[in-house]
Formats: C-alpha cells, sequence, structure tokens
C-alpha cells in the first residue's frame, strides 16, 4: 500500500484522482453515521487484492495481500497503536508508533523519525510535520479543499478537490484510505463531511485527472471504481466495502 502523504513521487503525481457524479444521490435526511457496519474494505488492482478488517467498533485490525505475502496489525494499547508491516518475501518488517489523545492521533514514531499530526481548532487534521517538510491540509466548511506536500519549502506537488452529493457516512472513514493512507480510520481527526467529486493532482509542470464511480447497494456505498481519462488502456483498480 502506497504512502502518497508522507512519499509522494512524480510518479504518484501522474496517478492523480477525480472523482465523477456517484450513481445515487444521498438524501439530506440520512443519519449522519449509517448504521450498518463495516468488516473488510478489499483493494483491487489487476489481479492483486488487500485486504483490511475491521471489529465492531470500526477500528481496523489487520489488512493483508491475498498471497499472504504482505501482512499489516493493528495492535491497540491505551493511548499508542502499533502498526506492523510483515513482508515475508522481501524478510521485512516496518513498525510504527502512533501516539492518541483525545481520540486522534498526535505523532507517529518509526526508523525514519517522528511526525507530529497538527490538527485545527474544530478538530480537523491541518497539518503533519516531518523532519524534512510537512503535509497541509486545507479544510473549509467541513469538506477537504486540497493537500500539498511541502519539501524543505517548496512544495513538491498539490491535490485539489471538487464536491457533489456524496456523503462521508459511514462508521470508517473513507478518506484516508483512497488517499491510501494507514487505514487508522477515525483517527486522523474529525471526519471530513463529503467524499469528492473530483481530485486533481499537479506538480507544477504536470496535471492529470482520473474519474471514479461510487455504487451503492441501497443507502450503502458498495464500490469505489477509479477510470483515468488520460490514458488510452486505463488501469483498473477499485475498493470494494462489505459490512454486517
Amino acid at each position: 500500500m502506497k504512502r502518497i502523504l508522507k512519499f509522494g513521487t512524480v510518479a504518484m503525481m501522474l496517478a492523480a484522482f477525480a472523482f465523477a457524479s456517484c450513481s445515487k444521490d444521498n438524501e439530506d435526511d440520512e443519519p449522519k453515521t449509517l448504521s450498518k457496519k463495516v468488516t473488510k474494505i478489499a483493494y483491487t488492482e489487476d489481479d492483486y487484492t488487500n485486504t483490511t478488517y475491521f471489529d465492531s467498533e470500526g477500528k481496523a485490525t489487520s489488512s493483508q495481500d491475498d498471497n499472504g505475502s504482505r501482512t499489516w496489525t493493528y495492535q491497540y494499547s491505551g493511548n499508542t497503536i502499533t502498526s506492523t508491516l510483515i513482508d515475508i518475501d522481501d524478510d521485512y518488517t516496518f513498525v510504527s508508533n502512533y501516539t492518541i489523545e483525545n481520540g486522534i492521533i498526535v505523532s507517529e514514531e518509526n526508523k525514519y523519525g517522528i511526525s507530529l499530526y497538527n490538527h485545527s481548532a474544530d478538530g480537523y487534521i491541518s497539518t503533519i510535520q516531518y523532519d524534512d517538510g510537512k503535509t497541509i491540509f486545507n479544510v473549509e466548511n467541513g469538506n477537504l479543499i486540497s493537500i500539498s506536500r511541502e519539501d524543505e519549502g517548496v512544495i513538491e506537488y498539490e491535490l485539489s478537490f471538487e464536491y457533489g452529493s456524496t456523503k462521508n457516512n459511514l462508521n470508517v472513514d473513507l478518506w484516508f484510505e483512497i488517499l491510501e493512507e494507514e487505514p487508522l480510520f477515525g483517527l486522523y481527526g474529525k471526519k471530513f463531511e463529503k467524499l469528492p467529486s473530483a481530485m486533481n493532482c499537479s506538480n507544477g509542470k504536470n496535471s492529470y485527472t482520473i474519474n471514479f464511480i461510487y455504487e451503492y447497494d441501497g443507502n450503502y456505498l458498495k464500490k469505489i471504481i477509479p477510470q483515468y481519462g488520460h490514458k488510452e488502456e486505463p488501469e483498473t483498480f477499485f475498493w470494494e466495502i462489505f459490512y454486517e
């Protein structure tokens, strides 16, 4: 799984996102969080699948590739979450320790150093500070307007978003799954109100758009399908959401 916010590269910038209109409009009188609980989310790309599993409280417990070569586990203890990646093929283990205060992540420590998670007065994530730079979140009226990655004072890339009516109303926060961060849903700060209808990426030289389709089963989001409009042979990948 990629880590877009921290390890963005030119290759990542050439794989930007834009979300097309969903196949179902959410009604204004729907509850803020729907009642069914997410049990797993499967990310599939060609012949590769990674599945993240959740407990009854909506906490991610583990993720694994379909061939078993890589697994992630998440252990919750007091104000600490330990994320452990084991890569069997490369004989590699990577551990990150997250510190929680008032139910949200405030720092992360791993072999690369310490990252500080800062939040606005109303609870939304505002910056993630690293040794060499930071990721900046611009939030307006409960929605994420843009993300920019700054390295030694220089903006490396920027993601900007547009919105329709698609609500971020599950018991897990889909935003950080879409951004391919650690699936620590609901722990990055207050949940953004909506999922984007368009997401564009620019590095100052190039910009690209990828169209997404949201598929529903009744009121429940079932699948998110990206469509790469700028490629003759679009890549195929999607997220599928399962409930109990």
